[in-house]
C-alpha cells in the first residue's frame, strides 16, 4: 500500500509540475492617431527602457497602427506571473489618446483612469478618462469592448507622443491531468483510511 501511495504522490507531483500551461493573452488597441509601440514587461513597473531587460518583448505594429478608426489585435502566450503592458501612442495635432483592452482566460483589463500615463516613459501619473467608447467623434471601434474608455494624458497638452501602462496577473487554471492526479491521490488516501 505504501508503494502505491508513494507512486500516486510522485505521479501527482510530476503532473502538477508539468501542468503549468501558458495562457493566451489578447490585446486589442487603437489610438488617436497612431500606435508607435506595444510591449510587455515581466514585472508591474515597466518603462520603455526595461522591456527587454525584464524578459518582456516589443510587439510588431499592426496594419491599423495609423488608423484610429480600426483596432489591431495582438495575441501571445504568457506563463503565470504579473506583467505590465506599455503602449506608446502619438498624435501630431493634439493629445495622444488610447482605447485598449487586455483579455486572458475569463479576465479583462480595459483602458480606464486606473491606467497610468507618462510623456517621457519614466514619470507616471493617473490617466484621464476623456470619453466612453462609442462616444462622438470616435463612435464604436470594432474589436474593442464597450467597457473600455478613451484615455488621455493628464493635462491634455498637445504632446505628440504619450506612454500608457497597466499591469495584470496571469493565474493558470489547473490542467486536466493535475485534477486527475489529485483525484487519484485522494482515492489512495481514502483507501488507506479504510484499511
Amino acid at each position: 500500500m505504501k508503494n502505491i501511495l508513494g507512486f500516486v504522490a510522485g505521479l501527482s507531483a510530476f503532473v502538477l509540475a508539468g501542468s503549468v500551461q501558458a495562457t493566451e493573452i489578447t490585446v486589442n488597441i487603437t489610438s488617436d492617431n497612431n500606435v508607435n509601440q506595444v510591449g510587455y514587461c515581466v514585472n508591474d513597473a515597466c518603462t520603455p527602457g526595461t522591456i527587454a531587460s525584464s524578459g518582456g518583448a516589443l510587439l510588431a505594429n499592426g496594419p491599423n497602427s495609423y488608423n484610429w478608426q480600426a483596432s489591431d489585435t495582438y495575441t501571445f502566450d504568457l506563463g503565470p506571473g504579473t506583467y505590465s503592458m506599455i503602449f506608446n501612442v502619438g498624435n501630431i495635432t493634439g493629445p495622444a489618446g488610447l482605447l485598449a483592452e487586455i483579455l486572458w482566460d475569463d479576465s479583462m483589463n480595459q483602458s480606464s483612469s486606473l491606467w497610468e500615463v507618462s510623456d517621457d516613459g519614466t514619470n507616471w501619473g493617473a490617466a484621464t478618462k476623456l470619453a466612453d467608447h462609442g462616444q462622438n467623434p470616435w463612435g464604436v471601434i470594432g474589436g474593442i469592448g464597450l467597457g473600455a474608455d478613451w484615455i488621455w494624458e493628464d493635462d491634455l497638452d498637445d504632446n505628440d507622443s504619450m506612454y500608457y501602462r497597466t499591469s495584470f496577473t496571469v493565474v493558470p487554471e489547473p490542467g486536466t491531468f493535475a485534477l486527475l492526479a489529485l483525484g487519484l491521490a485522494g482515492l489512495g488516501f481514502s483507501r488507506r483510511k479504510q484499511a
